[in-house]
Order: C-alpha cells, then sequence, then structure tokens
C-alpha cells in the first residue's frame, strides 16, 4: 500500500490559495491548475483523474443544482471535491477484510496520522476532529475560502475540499433548506 503525502498536502496548499467562487467553472481551473482531469461531468457531480500517486488516482466532486438554497442565493454549484490519498485497502484476503470492517489497518492509521501532522503545520490548529459511529475518523481546517477534510475510513485516507457554505449548511441547517 501506498500513500502520497506530498501530492496530498500539495493539493492542500492548491485548494488554500486558490481563488474560490465554487461556481460551475472552478472545478476545471483548480483541475488544470492541480494536474487532474475531469473525466465525467453530469448534473450531480464529476469524476476526476487525479496525478496522486495511488493505486486508484481518481476525486470525486459533487454538485447542488438549485438543491440548497443558501448555495443557489450565492450562485454556487459545487459542495466539494474529495480524492484519494492512499490506495484503498485490498479487499483479496477475507480475514483482512473482515477486520477492516471493524477498523482501519495500521498503514491506513500511520498515513492519517502523518497528514494531520503535515496539513496541520501548514494550516494550524484544525476547526474540529471528531469520529462516527462507522470508525470513521475526520479532521477540518478552514482556510477562509475552503474547508479542508482530512478522513481516515476502513478502507481509505481521504482529502475533502469543501464549500464553506455548503459545511456551514451541511452542520447547521441541512434539514430546513431545501427548495422544494
Amino acid at each position: 500500500m501506498q500513500a502520497d503525502l506530498d501530492g496530498a498536502v500539495r493539493i492542500v496548499n492548491a485548494a488554500g490559495a486558490f481563488n474560490w467562487t465554487w461556481a460551475d467553472g472552478d472545478l476545471k481551473r483548480f483541475c488544470d491548475q492541480v494536474g487532474w482531469a475531469v473525466i465525467h461531468s453530469g448534473p450531480d457531480g464529476a469524476s476526476i483523474e487525479t496525478d496522486l500517486e495511488v493505486s486508484v488516482p481518481k476525486a470525486h466532486a459533487f454538485f447542488s443544482h438549485n438543491v440548497i438554497r443558501v448555495l443557489a442565493d450565492a450562485g454556487e454549484t459545487i459542495e466539494w471535491i474529495v480524492a484519494w490519498v492512499t490506495d484503498i485497502a485490498d479487499d483479496e484476503d477475507s480475514d483482512e477484510q473482515d477486520a477492516r470492517l471493524i477498523e482501519p489497518d495500521a498503514y491506513l492509521i500511520r498515513a492519517f496520522e502523518q497528514l494531520r501532522d503535515l496539513i496541520g503545520s501548514e494550516l494550524g490548529v484544525p476547526l474540529g476532529e471528531e469520529v462516527d459511529e462507522d470508525l470513521r475518523h475526520e479532521i477540518t481546517w478552514e482556510t477562509g475560502t475552503v474547508v479542508i477534510k482530512l478522513a481516515l475510513s476502513t478502507q481509505v485516507v481521504s482529502v475533502s475540499l469543501v464549500n464553506p457554505r455548503y459545511h456551514e449548511w451541511a452542520n447547521d441547517g441541512a434539514d430546513d433548506d431545501h427548495d422544494e
């Protein structure tokens, strides 16, 4: 298994310096800037090929076209972009697969901890940290124009670039703000 620690930090730094408007055009502009390519785009999101040195160099963008009022009112369509920054845990060995359903393997935990320290040295103290009932561990930093989330699941470590308005909506008022 491998993790692209340098690539993950490069993406975090690029996202922090990017002039986000969170409108449709940002996805292509950001991908062009970091050497990624949109390989398929539809109304709900896009599949992206990354340059990260992992077994599945993919990212996904999620869109909200006039579904979330606070984003629509601001002219924003991109909710978040998530990229895998480690290999996906191999599920060829069923005993190991069963164990990973309970907790991530040591390699993923080490990669997550290293990225936590590297990203923290770039962005400072995190905004928050949580572990949910599915053992997903997530650390959040905010730069002003983008919310950075580092997540550890039982299968992969990922970095998400989140629209701050979407992040606030998802944490505070997700049930109240859908257009009918």
